[in-house]
């Protein structure tokens, strides 16, 4: 997307011959904030319940000193035209937010994960 910085996160085992590595993308809202807009495992069963996806969501909080927070379905809370959340993802979010690393904002229908310093 022109104008906005994107980061993408690769994941593939160091001892497998994998054709598609794990992709985790956000993209830039502001300085404080990035959206998570691609979460794909390609189908490889290598990735499958490994809890990648919560793990690259803190880590992307990490590296990059922000809050991560989830795309959101409702038109009038989209930031970016593109931006949906999968039901695959919600169910990631919902992990999280049992886990007290993620909470629900209705208004905006999103996932918000709070930076780990």
């Amino acid at each position: 997307m022109e104008g906005v910085n994107t980061w993408t996160f690769w994941v593939q085992p160091i001892d497998q011959e994998l054709i598609e590595s794990f992709e985790f993308r956000v993209n830039e809202v502001n300085a404080e904030t990035a959206k998570v807009m691609m979460i794909n495992r390609h189908d490889e069963a290598a990735y499958q319940a490994m809890g990648i996806p919560e793990a690259l969501i803190e880590e992307a909080s990490r590296i990059l000193r922000r809050t991560i927070i989830s795309s959101s379905n409702l038109s009038n809370a989209k930031i970016f035209k593109n931006e949906r959340r999968e039901h695959s993802a919600t169910k990631i979010w919902l992990r999280l937010e049992a886990d007290n690393r993620a909470r629900y904002d209705e208004i905006n229908d999103i996932y918000i994960y709070q930076t780990v310093l």
